[in-house]
């Protein structure tokens, strides 16, 4: 097997992603009790999420797209309450929950693991969500050749087009990308619909689901990845 480039999913594979959404979801409930005190004398940060929640089954059409979403959440919000200047604010409030959203807490095998495989391989990341590795303080962003997202790809793990769109862009073929994440139907099933072989990266120990065939291969920390590699090549 002539493995040529790495991806990896995100959220929950290169950072914890749940702490990284309630500290953003915090910042930004917190700036509207300070600008726009009306909107948290109603919404809580769990209504609120509810509220998203519920719009994005309304508008399956941008589902992939979490950004896109976003702004539809604050557009909606900004009508309900009847503030000036919408657009000003909508912008505004994006861009806190976004600046936040980025403020991520690498797990420690990360930067290390990564940087010893930057030297054999390509890196790429590949993720439903709307993190973006060029705007966050890590060294991330020297280490992977670029990121593509389920917004750019117009569609989301596990559909097989956000790997095809990957290969299209690096002109490789399925079996010469392996990618590495931690969700057993967005990342590994996604990845195998594209004839594209991949690790599940199992931090928690958790069980496979018992409807999904065996994944190839396992690891519970990014540190033992070069040892499947080293296998596979």
């Amino acid at each position: 097997m002539l493995i040529e480039a790495l991806s990896f999913d995100l959220d929950d594979t290169l950072w914890p992603c749940m702490p990284t959404i309630h500290h953003a979801e915090s910042q930004l409930h917190l700036w509207f009790s300070t600008h726009y005190p009306a909107i948290t004398a109603v919404y809580s940060i769990e209504h609120l999420w509810d509220k998203r929640n519920q719009l994005k089954s309304k508008n399956p059409q941008i589902s992939h797209d979490i950004s896109a979403l976003r702004r539809l959440s604050l557009q909606q919000l900004a009508e309900e309450f009847s503030l000036p200047q919408q657009h000003q604010f909508i912008e505004d409030a994006f861009k806190i929950y976004f600046h936040h959203r980025n403020q991520v807490n690498l797990y420690e095998d990360v930067i290390s693991t990564l940087s010893r495989l930057k030297q054999q391989f390509r890196l790429i990341a590949i993720s439903n969500g709307n993190a973006d590795i060029s705007y966050m303080n890590t060294e991330l962003k020297h280490l992977f050749d670029f990121s593509w997202n389920a917004a750019q790809a117009g569609a989301e793990k596990p559909d097989p087009k956000i790997f095809h769109d990957v290969l299209d862009i690096l002109q490789l073929k399925p079996y010469q990308l392996l990618h590495i994440g931690d969700d057993p139907a967005n990342d590994i099933m996604g990845a195998n619909n594209a004839a594209v072989k991949a690790v599940w990266l199992n931090r928690d120990n958790t069980l496979w689901p018992e409807h999904l065939p065996a994944p190839s291969h396992q690891i519970k920390s990014l540190a033992e990845l070069p040892g499947i590699l080293q296998k596979l090549l």
